[in-house]
């Protein structure tokens, strides 16, 4: 299982003031992923999709992404030191639907249960903004949520520089937890792929999350003595 470490918003009570704590980073890791250090479901099922990789993980409110510059600072230390990883191929953000943070960060800020996600209600505002000029469904803001912190992720120096020379490749994900899946979007930008991460799935995928090299293939010997009658 990936370790939650760095950047870690409280798992218990409605408070979610994200507070960062020294841990030990993971050796190695293959990616960094911003998810939800809220309380509306347990934080490992997200997470179970991932291993048995080695991800560094940073929990914040909705996993919602600081872009470079913007209050927390926080997180902006880990995406510089795992960015600048050898070996780190994906870095993103992971969502989940019926998240009552993003519900919160997505509505008026004269309603937030706590003033702690005043900053985080901030960085917000233009997914806001285009819900309410489009009038979309909350489901539909939920989505142009985490889009917007594809966009975050590209303003960090060493994130922008890892993808132009095409070491990184920037996610998004969406957590269904009624499913119990991770999904991508499609071509349209809607949530709706499955996330492979077994080979055999990823036939067909334009996104697949990881490639893992194939076993080369054996030609079968042919022993008619093992033949059966149908």
């Amino acid at each position: 299982m990936p370790r939650i470490l760095t950047h870690n918003a409280p798992v218990n009570g409605a408070a979610a003031r994200a507070t960062a704590r020294s841990t030990e980073w993971v050796a190695n890791p293959v990616g960094l992923l911003f998810i939800c250090g809220g309380d509306c479901c347990p934080p490992d099922r997200p997470t179970a999709h991932l291993a048995p990789e080695r991800w560094e993980i940073v929990r914040t409110p909705a996993g919602v992404v600081p872009p470079f510059g913007a209050s927390p600072h926080e997180p902006a230390i880990a995406i510089e030191r795992v960015a600048e990883t050898s070996g780190v191929a994906l870095i993103g953000a992971c969502m989940q639907r019926d998240c009552r943070l993003a519900d919160q960060l997505l509505g008026s800020a004269s309603m937030l249960a706590d003033t702690s996600l005043r900053p985080w209600h901030a960085l917000a505002e233009p997914a806001r903004r285009v819900r309410d000029h489009a009038a979309v469904p909350s489901a539909q803001a939920l989505e142009i949520l985490l889009r917007q912190q594809a966009v975050h992720l590209a303003t960090h120096p060493a994130v922008a520089a890892g993808v132009a020379v095409g070491r990184l490749r920037i996610v998004t994900w969406l957590y269904d937890p009624a499913a119990n899946e991770l999904y991508f979007p499609n071509d349209a930008g809607e949530f709706d792929r499955v996330v492979a991460f077994d080979p055999a799935q990823n036939v067909g995928l334009s996104h697949a999350a990881i490639r893992r090299p194939r076993a080369r293939a054996v030609r079968p010997v042919f022993d008619p003595g093992k033949l059966e009658l149908a």
